[in-house]
């Protein structure tokens, strides 16, 4: 879930300027490895392993609730303590920002300790010249996961770079070197969950920023299941929702990487093709059939039905957040004809019924339909469950805000085409916005988000119409500067190659977005 420059968790997130003088064996001077009361560290790591963990796998139960109980009870650690420590105190920053009932200064403030705590413990010495581990790994991993709600972009990018670097020094991207070639063996399964993470966290973040990504497009997610015949059966078996929520990372990352260039000022000049594959007709239908196909053969526990009929939400919530990436996915999959269609030249140049239209013209349309019917999914999805007795026990606060805000960006846009959607889109709107107004105690960014929301709806009515109705453009909308600044806000880049290069993510208009001003 890559949120950029948005400070969900706070203002300010400061990495320590300056880290703690240490001895030469490691051991930090000063006391970061205070550990909170027993009663409350049971209770902010109860909350992980419900609400986190079960929703983005990344630790060994069993392995870490042993090194946790020796840790309180003095008996010795089969790791490093101060990279558990420091693994602990990144899951005690996560957990406290579960806690709905604080207010956002309480969050904020106890969430902030624990990270620079975790932080400080790991210091550059562990991350670049200590041992390279797995745990090690996994600790990065959970501050980039706490990284993605704050301010700190560059620390986020760093952070999950020196992830995949250490992850790639122990081979965990190449089935080969690999010690365990079982993969039902758990130290197999969890390294390969590990590497998928990292996978998962660089492209997305990569693609999102426009940056080349350090995991090359030939290497799959999925690595530990090349290659053999044997892996390939527990694949095609195991319908659990770790495996779903893998694969349905692997098609969204395939989407991604379609839809990036590659370019090459010495290439051009040479006249060498661009890197480019693009995300042309025929390359869309086949994604989008591969997640009907996906979709079709989820088992009944990750069906739809299973989020309305489960009276415990823990269980729920991986469904729940399983269909909301598939919308997600979806959406990202046909922007580039969404963006198009909503572009002021293709409305005077189209015609709004279908008699007048061309193959072209009726193609694009219907992707970008497709695009905003994923969107009132997910606000369904969302508004569903977002209530006073389901909010705190389904998905976590801050992926309701993100996949809200994901959504409400594309019916925005989808005014731009009121004479085709505003039917679709007006219910559907009042729901997101509902939906954001519900959250707004819990952070006041996202206050902002829907203030933001509510002034950029309007000034889209007014591009289309300052008398009212719903006629189209006027002939000199497009090249009006606030049309152009809202197009920006709203994570849409204009060019030619619009239609078959549009890589940037929904979460990067955070990036662009102004935070200190509501309008």
């Amino acid at each position: 879930m890559p949120v950029l420059d948005a400070p969900l968790f706070g203002e300010d997130h400061d990495l320590p300027g300056r880290l703690p003088v240490r001895h030469m064996d490691g051991v930090s001077t000063h006391a970061d490895n205070v550990l909170p009361p027993r009663r409350h560290a049971d209770h902010l790591v109860s909350l992980y392993w419900e609400r986190l963990d079960s929703l983005d796998p990344l630790l060994d139960q069993d392995r870490f609730s042993t090194a946790y109980e020796h840790l309180f009870t003095g008996g010795e650690l089969d790791c490093d303590e101060r990279i558990f420590v420091s693994t602990l105190n990144a899951i005690f920053a996560l957990s406290t920002q579960l806690q709905e009932s604080s207010s956002p200064h309480q969050r904020n403030e106890a969430s902030k300790t624990f990270f620079q705590r975790a932080w400080s413990l790991l210091g550059p010495d562990a991350i670049v010249w200590g041992h390279a581990s797995l745990e090690l790994v996994q600790c990065l991993l959970l501050l980039a996961r706490f990284l993605e709600c704050t301010r700190n972009l560059h620390q986020t990018w760093m952070t999950i770079g020196s992830a995949v670097r250490i992850a790639q020094s122990l081979g965990l991207h190449i089935q080969d070197k690999l010690p365990f070639t079982d993969p039902l063996n758990p130290d197999s399964r969890l390294r390969r969950r590990v590497w998928n993470y990292c996978a998962w966290l660089d492209r997305k973040l990569s693609w999102t920023l426009g940056r080349p990504s350090l995991v090359p497009a030939t290497i799959s997610t999925r690595g530990t299941y090349s290659g053999h015949n044997s892996d390939h059966a527990v694949c095609a078996t195991d319908t659990s929702y770790e495996t779903k929520t893998m694969e349905l990372s692997e098609i969204i990352i395939h989407i991604t990487i379609l839809q990036v260039s590659a370019q090459s000022s010495v290439a051009e000049r040479l006249g060498l093709p661009p890197l480019l594959l693009t995300a042309d007709l025929k390359t869309t239908m086949q994604v989008d059939e591969c997640l009907s196909r996906f979709v079709k053969t989820l088992p009944p526990s990750l069906s739809l039905n299973s989020v309305a009929d489960s009276t415990a939400n823990e269980l729920s919530a991986q469904p729940l957040l399983l269909h909301i990436r598939i919308s997600h996915a979806r959406i990202i999959l046909f922007r580039p004809m969404f963006s198009r269609f909503c572009l002021p030249q293709f409305s005077m140049n189209g015609s709004s019924t279908t008699a007048g239209q061309g193959l072209e013209s009726r193609v694009v349309q219907d992707g970008a339909t497709m695009c905003v019917e994923n969107a009132q999914r997910m606000i369904t999805l969302l508004s569903n469950g977002h209530g006073p007795d389901t909010a705190s026990r389904i998905l976590p606060w801050w992926y309701r805000v993100f996949y809200t805000y994901i959504a409400s960006q594309i019916l925005i846009a989808a005014m731009l085409r009121a004479d085709i959607f505003k039917a679709m889109v007006l219910d559907h709107w009042s729901r997101a916005m509902s939906t954001l107004q519900a959250h707004e105690h819990l952070c006041p960014a996202v206050a902002r988000f829907h203030a933001s929301f509510q002034s950029m709806w309007q000034q889209v009515s007014d591009l289309r119409n300052p008398g009212g109705g719903d006629q189209g453009f006027a002939a000199d909308a497009f090249s009006a500067t606030n049309f152009q600044d809202l197009f920006q806000h709203l994570g849409f880049e204009q060019g030619d190659d619009l239609f078959f290069n549009f890589g940037v993510d929904n979460s990067s208009a955070m990036g662009h977005f102004d935070w200190e001003s509501p309008g």
